[in-house]
């Protein structure tokens, strides 16, 4: 089966001012997860564009709010640098990156509600996983350009930092083997300031072999579909 896994991040997106963003593609092959971060000075409403499945939108404080959305890879001009925009000029940032060996119809499982501070360290609350082989990811922005440190156990792929929009996107996982794993809660040092962290967990593909369990009555309809 194959095992999710982090793929390629494409350069952060900042900006002192404006109404819109539209951050850089990542390198990604067709089927690949490709997920993203906005975050705005502003509790204005991010508008994604079509194709992207905007999933969550959480304002911290007045002055700060973080939407993430996803959209499986087609490898074409289809894709696109999306270009999410939202009312009122004010200070952004956003960015892309990719996961292999997920599931391409549905890749999304268990996800936690969105947490939200001021101050360090950021926190999230655990997820249960509901599938075998999974990738647990935690996702954070925060409205100052200071970086996290790594929660125990998981591996950081995006930590960037912007002066021109004095903020921080990071993001990190790791894998978990069976389905009903509880991920753990985290707490990660970093930005004195609004901050929304939130864990997901992303899916690997779907197996019809995996719903059969090793006894004899349902070893014949395992191999019969072996055998096809």
């Amino acid at each position: 089966m194959a095992v999710p896994a982090f793929g390629a991040s494409g350069t952060l997106g900042a900006a002192s001012t404006g109404t819109s963003i539209s951050p850089a593609l990542p390198s990604r092959a067709a089927g690949n997860l490709l997920v993203g971060i906005v975050a705005t000075k502003n509790n204005a409403t991010h508008t994604w564009p079509a194709g992207w499945t905007k999933v969550s939108q959480t304002n911290s404080g007045a002055s700060w709010t973080v939407s993430w959305a996803w959209r499986i890879a087609t490898n074409t001009a289809a894709d696109g640098p999306p270009s999410v925009s939202w009312t009122g000029s004010v200070a952004n940032t956003g960015q892309l990156w990719t996961y292999t060996g997920n599931d391409g119809s549905a890749p999304i499982g268990a996800a936690s509600a969105a947490a939200t501070g001021t101050v360090s360290p950021h926190t999230s609350t655990s997820i249960t996983s509901t599938r075998d082989s999974s990738l647990a990811i935690y996702l954070d922005a925060c409205a100052t350009n200071t970086a996290l440190t790594t929660p125990s156990g998981y591996t950081s792929h995006v930590s960037s930092t912007s002066a021109t929009s004095v903020t921080a996107i990071n993001s990190g996982d790791k894998t978990v083997t069976a389905s009903g794993t509880a991920t753990g809660a985290i707490s990660t040092a970093g930005g004195a300031a609004a901050w929304v962290e939130i864990q997901v967990e992303i899916l690997s593909p779907f197996s019809v072999l995996g719903m059969f369990s090793e006894h004899p009555v349902t070893m014949d309809v395992r191999r019969a579909v072996e055998y096809k």
